[in-house]
C-alpha cells in the first residue's frame, strides 16, 4: 500500500519532467539558430577580431574628461527617468488596480436578482475592461512604447519616461490588484457590513494589510525601471543606452566600454539600495526583530517623512529633465494632432488578412522559445548559485548543524558567500538588451545572442530570490536534516521547503523573459517585436497594429496559463 502511494505521489511529478522536456524539444526546433558567422573561418577571424577589440578596450577604458562628463549626465538622466517613470507608473497602476479588483467592485455578497443583477453585471463589465487595459498596458514591452511615443515629443528623456510610466502600470496594477483580492473574504466582510463604501475599505482595510507586500513589489518594479531606463535609449528613449549603442556602431569600444561601466554602476547601485529597504521589509524567521508599537504621532511622523523624501526626489529629477520637457513641449506644438489620429488610429483598425495574421503567428514562437530557454538555464545556473549564495549555508550553519568552524574555514565561507552574490549582482546589473548587444557585437544578431542575454541576466535575478527563499526556511525546520551537514541540510531540509516559492518565482522570470524576447525582437534580434518596429518605421500601420495585439494577446494569454500552472505546480508540490 505504502509502495502504491509513492507511486501515485511520483506520477505527477514525472508528468511534469516529461512536460518540460517536450517543451524544451520544442523550443530547440522552433529557433532557427544560426551559426554562419563561426561556420568559415573569415567569420571566425573577425569574431576573435571584434573580441580582442572588446577585451583591449575593457583593460583600458576611455577615462578622458569629455567622456567622463558624458557618463555622469547620462547616468543621472537614467535615474532621473527610472525615477519618475515608477512614480507615475505606480500612481497610474494604483488607480488602475481598485476597479481590477474584484473584492472591491464586485464585493463579497452573491450577485442579487432583478435591478441589483444588472447593476452586477455592469460592475463585472468594469472590473474585465479594467484587467483587459492592465494586460495591454503590459502586453506592450517598455521599448515598444518608447517607440510609438518618440514619434510624438521626439527622441529623449521624456519619451523613456512616458514609455516606463506606461509598462510600470500595467504591471503595478495587476499586482496590487491581486493582492487586494488575495485578502481573505471574511477580512472584508466585517467592513462591508458597517456600510463603508469601497474608499473608505481600501484607505482604512485592504492597503493597510498589503502595504508591505505591495511596497516590496514597488521596490523592485523600481530597480527593473532603472535598468530599463538604462538601455532604452537604444530605441530612442534617453539614457545610457544610446550614447553606448552609438559608441558601438562607430567602433568606438573603449568609449562604450566606460558608458557600459556607468551602466553597471548605476543598476547595481539601484539593486543594492532597493534590496536594502526590501530586506528592512521583509519578516525573518531566523531574525525577529523586537516588537515595538510606534505611537499615533510618531507614526504619521514617518509617514510625511517617507512622503516628502518621495516628494523631493522627484522635485530633483524632475528638475534635471526641466530641459528635456520644455524640448518636448516645443515639439508637441508643432504637432498636426488631425494627421496623428489618424495615422495612430490606423494601429486600432489592425490588417485582418490571412498574410498578417500568419506573419504575426510565425513571429511568436521565438520569443516563447526563447523564454522558455533562457529561463531553464536560468533556473540551472540560479540552482548551482543558491547554495554558495546562501546566508544560512555559509555564515550560519552552526546554527542548526551544531557544527564548530575554525576561523580560517569562515573566512573562506565569507569569501564564497562574498563572490557568489558579487557575480549574482553583475550578471542581473547588466540588463538583457546590454547583454544581447554585446554578444550581437561578437556572434552578430540573431537568437543565440538573445538566448545568452535571457540566460545570464534572468540566472542574476533567480540566484538572488532563491537564496533568500533559503534563507527563509526556519533554522529549526534544517536541524533533522542536518545530520549530513550543510549541503545535507540543503539538499533534504531547505529544498523542500522552498521548492514551492521557487516554482513561483520561476513562473514569473518565464513571463518576464517572453516579455524581453518581443523587446530584444525590436533591436533587431528577430520574432514579432522585429516584424513589428520595421512594420511602424515602415509607416505601415495597420500591419504594425495587428503585431501590437498580438502582443497583448501573448501576454493575456501567458498571464492565464501561468496562473494554471502555478496553481497545479504548487498542488504537485504540496503532494511530493
Amino acid at each position: 500500500m505504502a509502495d502504491a502511494e509513492r507511486a501515485a505521489t511520483r506520477r505527477p511529478g514525472r508528468a511534469w519532467l516529461a512536460l518540460a522536456a517536450a517543451l524544451t524539444i520544442a523550443a530547440l526546433f522552433a529557433i532557427d539558430w544560426r551559426f554562419d558567422e563561426w561556420a568559415g573561418a573569415a567569420g571566425r577571424a573577425r569574431a576573435f577580431e571584434r573580441l580582442r577589440g572588446l577585451g583591449g578596450a575593457a583593460v583600458a577604458p576611455d577615462f578622458s574628461a569629455e567622456t567622463l562628463r558624458l557618463g555622469w549626465r547620462l547616468s543621472l538622466d537614467t535615474l532621473a527617468i527610472a525615477a519618475w517613470g515608477t512614480l507615475l507608473g505606480a500612481l497610474g497602476g494604483f488607480l488602475l488596480a481598485i476597479p481590477a479588483t474584484r473584492a472591491l467592485v464586485l464585493g463579497v455578497e452573491p450577485p442579487a436578482r432583478g435591478v441589483r443583477r444588472l447593476r452586477h453585471l455592469a460592475l463585472r463589465a468594469l472590473l474585465e475592461l479594467a484587467r483587459l487595459l492592465l494586460d495591454a498596458l503590459r502586453g506592450v514591452p517598455d521599448f515598444a512604447w518608447a517607440v510609438l511615443i518618440s514619434t510624438l515629443p521626439g527622441p529623449g528623456p521624456i519619451t523613456g519616461v512616458c514609455a516606463i510610466a506606461l509598462s510600470v502600470a500595467g504591471i503595478l496594477g495587476k499586482i496590487y490588484s491581486e493582492h487586494w483580492d488575495a485578502l481573505a473574504q471574511r477580512r472584508l466582510a466585517p467592513g462591508l457590513a458597517t456600510g463603508a463604501g469601497r474608499i473608505g475599505m481600501l484607505a482604512y482595510l485592504v492597503q493597510p494589510l498589503c502595504a508591505r507586500a505591495s511596497l516590496s513589489y514597488t521596490l523592485m518594479r523600481a530597480e527593473c525601471a532603472v535598468r530599463n531606463a538604462s538601455v532604452i535609449g537604444a530605441v530612442g528613449g534617453g539614457g545610457l543606452g544610446g550614447q553606448m549603442l552609438e559608441e558601438f556602431s562607430y567602433g568606438n569600444d573603449r568609449g562604450a566600454v566606460t558608458l557600459l561601466l556607468f551602466l553597471v554602476a548605476v543598476t547595481a547601485s539601484a539593486d543594492l539600495a532597493t534590496n536594502w529597504l526590501r530586506l528592512k521589509l521583509r519578516e525573518d524567521p531566523n531574525h525577529p526583530r523586537p516588537a515595538h508599537t510606534l505611537s499615533r504621532e510618531a507614526s504619521r511622523a514617518r509617514r510625511v517623512g517617507v512622503l516628502a523624501g518621495i516628494a523631493a526626489g522627484a522635485l530633483l529629477a524632475g528638475l534635471w529633465l526641466r530641459g528635456a520637457l520644455a524640448n518636448a513641449i516645443d515639439e508637441l506644438d508643432r504637432i498636426e494632432w488631425g494627421f496623428i489620429g489618424e495615422h495612430f488610429g490606423q494601429l486600432l483598425r489592425p490588417d485582418l488578412s490571412a498574410a498578417a495574421l500568419g506573419s504575426a503567428l510565425r513571429g511568436i514562437p521565438l520569443p516563447l522559445a526563447l523564454g522558455w530557454l533562457g529561463t531553464l538555464l536560468a533556473v540551472l545556473g540560479a540552482a548551482l548559485l543558491a547554495y554558495p549564495a546562501s546566508t544560512a549555508m555559509q555564515w550560519e550553519p552552526e546554527r542548526f548543524t551544531g557544527e564548530r568552524v575554525a576561523p580560517a574555514r569562515r573566512a573562506a565561507r565569507a569569501l564564497l558567500l562574498g563572490a557568489a552574490r558579487a557575480l549574482a549582482l553583475l550578471l542581473r546589473a547588466v540588463p538583457e538588451a546590454a547583454w544581447a548587444l554585446l554578444f550581437a557585437a561578437l556572434l552578430r544578431a540573431g537568437p543565440l545572442p538573445a538566448l545568452a542575454a535571457l540566460a545570464l541576466h534572468s540566472c542574476g535575478v533567480l540566484a538572488r530570490v532563491y537564496s533568500e527563499s533559503v534563507d527563509d526556511v526556519p533554522y529549526r525546520a534544517l536541524e533533522p536534516a542536518a545530520a549530513g551537514g550543510r549541503l545535507g541540510a540543503f539538499l533534504y531540509g531547505a529544498l523542500p521547503a522552498a521548492r514551492s516559492d521557487w516554482t513561483t518565482y520561476a513562473f514569473f522570470q518565464l513571463e518576464s523573459n517572453v516579455r524581453t524576447g518581443v523587446l530584444l525582437g525590436i533591436l533587431g534580434l528577430g520574432g514579432i517585436g522585429n516584424s513589428f518596429h520595421t512594420a511602424f518605421v515602415e509607416a505601415r500601420m495597420p500591419l504594425a497594429g495587428t503585431y501590437l495585439f498580438a502582443m497583448v494577446l501573448l501576454t493575456v494569454l501567458l498571464d492565464r496559463t501561468s496562473r494554471w500552472l502555478k496553481i497545479a505546480g504548487s498542488g504537485v508540490a504540496r503532494r511530493a
